[in-house]
């Protein structure tokens, strides 16, 4: 095989891989949080393979910078401070690595990150306007979907689940892209004749049907943040087109328009961050009120590690210890457990700081000039302007309200390859491939076997493996053993795992479907995570919880409950579910004075919560104190006008 046959087969298998990369809403597999982990996999493989044959490509190909990107210098400001965040983290494995219900590591980032430097460096614009009329083919039938599963055509758990994305917000993260990408084809004017199969008229109505279905879809999706960016974003557009396509020239009543415009957003974005502004106020009736609780929590641990943060998703282990009880009221929004600030902006100052923050508004500060500046030095088109203008300030804007998965982090990227690629200039030389290079090459193969092998291969075994493991068909020497093989295959969800494994123990364990043998086995793995993890507050209680439940006929195993309880209350004072526990565990001691006392704190600690009056009455019933009791039920009746005297006993009942 000549060198230049070789050049090119190594690009078409770098762009069919891409387009392979781009039917990930496709991705649906048996595994354990399979909506997630199954695209995540996808993406990891796909991406791991392009970084391979590019660098095996650059091999073989000198390549000669021009100009680099200044928006690739902030990527790669993000990703080092990520890194190194990472390697400082509280949690080393877990930022790394990750977990299943997230998977957005920071091995996810750089495998992200080395398909943006091959794609920017390969494709060129018209293979990066074929992407995204492939991606609106794409969208336009996950957007189908949603609409049929809507009008009763399909299945309603479509609907439910966000179709392939396992939820609402996911899906109308993805749709966000897709409407943007399909909107680009009715702005732009200079497309080419032919893109893909298609001429540019029936480019142009593939675009217009992409951009309808998902404008369509995404009111139906429920993803309120995605919808109202979306639209304000096109709205946006279209002040674009008044002030620059418009035949009157951009006067100063345009320039004030665009100012005011640019102004209100800038207002807006402080607004809704700042604690009771009327930002705040006015979209707390829509679900918000936890959100904002857990931002001011989150401020407050940011100023321990201001700098580097704690490290990708360590989220969880860190918000605990300023955790608000309000969260356990009707009034707190009803969520209690967060591991995600679900507001981009926390998120990354938890994760890499204020640092790792910098670099990340960078990457959107220097987006917004280069496209501005490019349009108006007429660089850059008005449909590329205002269309990935608008595209990278909706992704900001949804992103207040949620966090990123797989799916919308590759998107994320894809459009800052194609961004970067427009930005610099490469020349690729050919050149002579020596002895040497080929060693390198050969080297360079062995270690992308190992790192393929233990990174998206094992990871696949052992998320099919975790969704194996709960068949309740399998014997408990089965599952013992599967376990074992998942601890060995790989640090991916590694707490999870554990976590999951000894929960489902405990369930068969009740329904006769698990030995003693099992249950000691998966209790001793669980151990692992407080051992490794000493800070991680749930995994604290759910094993106290697993420990209170088998520990009614081992007096050991609820001393070792009590012991985890009352540390989970040292790390997180104010978070009411190490109390009830304790409160639990106790009566099963027969300590009743104790439990009372410590039912008595849940309550200082949050009056209006419900539930700790209830565990207060349930020891008082145990103490046999019936006036106590009466009384009691007259204060909670007081506290909660809305609970009859026969609604509390019943509940007492249920406890």
């Amino acid at each position: 095989m000549s060198q230049a046959i070789l050049r090119d087969f190594l690009k078409l298998l770098i762009l069919i891989a891409t387009y392979f990369l781009l039917l990930n809403p496709y991705i649906l597999a048996p595994f354990y949080f399979g909506f997630i982990t199954s695209k995540y996999l996808y993406i990891l493989a796909l991406t791991e393979i392009i970084i391979f044959f590019g660098i095996f490509l650059f091999l073989i190909e000198k390549p000669r910078f021009f100009k680099i990107s200044p928006l690739l210098i902030f990527i790669i400001g993000f990703i080092l401070v990520t890194c190194i965040a990472s390697a400082k983290s509280i949690n080393p494995i877990l930022s790394f690595f990750g977990k299943f219900d997230r998977s957005t590591s920071t091995i996810f980032l750089l495998h992200i990150f080395g398909f943006l430097m091959v794609a920017s460096a390969l494709f060129k614009i018209n293979q990066w306007q074929e992407f995204f009329l492939f991606s609106s083919i794409v969208g336009s039938s996950i957007s189908l979907c949603l609409i049929g599963s809507y009008f009763g055509i399909l299945d309603k758990y479509y609907l439910k689940s966000g179709v392939t994305f396992g939820n609402s917000s996911f899906l109308g993260t993805y749709l966000v892209f897709v409407f943007f990408f399909s909107l680009y084809f009715i702005f732009e004017r200079n497309l080419p004749k032919k893109l893909l199969i298609f001429e540019e008229n029936e480019s142009r109505f593939i675009g217009f049907l992409g951009a309808f279905l998902a404008a369509s879809a995404l009111p139906l999706s429920g993803a309120r943040a995605a919808t109202l960016s979306t639209f304000s974003c096109l709205i946006l557009i279209f002040i674009f087109y008044f002030c620059f396509r418009t035949k009157n020239k951009f006067n100063l009543l345009k320039k004030i328009l665009l100012a005011l415009v640019f102004l209100f957003i800038l207002a807006f974005l402080v607004l809704y961050h700042w604690p009771q502004s009327i930002v705040q106020k006015m979209i707390i009736p829509y679900g918000m009120k936890a959100r904002f609780l857990v931002w001011q929590g989150t401020w407050e641990a940011v100023k321990e590690k201001p700098i580097l943060g704690f490290g990708p998703e360590t989220f969880e282990l860190v918000y605990v210890r300023h955790f608000n009880p309000t969260l356990f009221l009707p009034e707190g929004g009803g969520e209690v457990r967060f591991d995600k600030a679900h507001n981009i902006i926390f998120d990354t100052l938890i994760s890499s700081g204020i640092l790792g923050l910098l670099f990340y508004l960078a990457i959107f500060a220097y987006a917004f000039y280069f496209l501005f500046n490019g349009f108006l030095k007429q660089k850059i088109t008005f449909g590329t302007f205002s269309c990935f203008f608008a595209l990278l300030l909706a992704y900001f804007l949804q992103n207040l309200t949620v966090f990123d998965t797989p799916p919308s982090y590759f998107y994320f990227f894809f459009t800052l390859g194609y961004l970067v690629s427009l930005d610099q200039k490469i020349a690729l030389l050919p050149q002579k491939i020596k002895a040497s290079k080929i060693v390198v090459a050969i080297l360079f193969l062995f270690i992308f076997s190992f790192l393929f092998y233990y990174l998206p291969i094992n990871q696949t075994r052992s998320s099919y493996l975790m969704a194996y493991i709960s068949n309740e068909n399998l014997f408990s020497k089965q599952r013992m053993a599967i376990f074992e093989k998942i601890e060995k295959l790989s640090l991916f969800g590694r707490y999870q795992t554990r976590e999951r494994y000894a929960l489902q123990v405990k369930d068969f364990f009740s329904e006769g479907k698990a030995s003693k043998k099992e249950v000691d086995f998966a209790l001793a793995n669980f151990e692992k995570n407080i051992k490794e993890v000493p800070y991680d507050y749930y995994s604290m209680i759910l094993l106290a919880k697993t420990y209170n439940y088998f520990g009614k006929e081992d007096s050991e195993r609820l001393k070792r409950a009590e012991e985890l309880l009352e540390n989970a209350i040292k790390l997180s004072p104010k978070n009411l579910y190490a109390y009830w526990y304790l409160v639990e565990n106790k009566i099963l001691q027969g300590e009743y004075k104790e439990a009372l006392s410590i039912a008595n704190s849940a309550i200082q600690i949050e009056k209006r919560a419900f539930y700790s009056h209830l565990l207060y009455l349930k020891v008082l019933k145990k103490m046999g104190k019936e006036q106590l009791v009466e009384e009691k039920i007259k204060e909670i009746q007081k506290l909660f006008p809305e609970k009859t005297k026969e609604e509390i006993q019943k509940s007492i009942q249920k406890l």
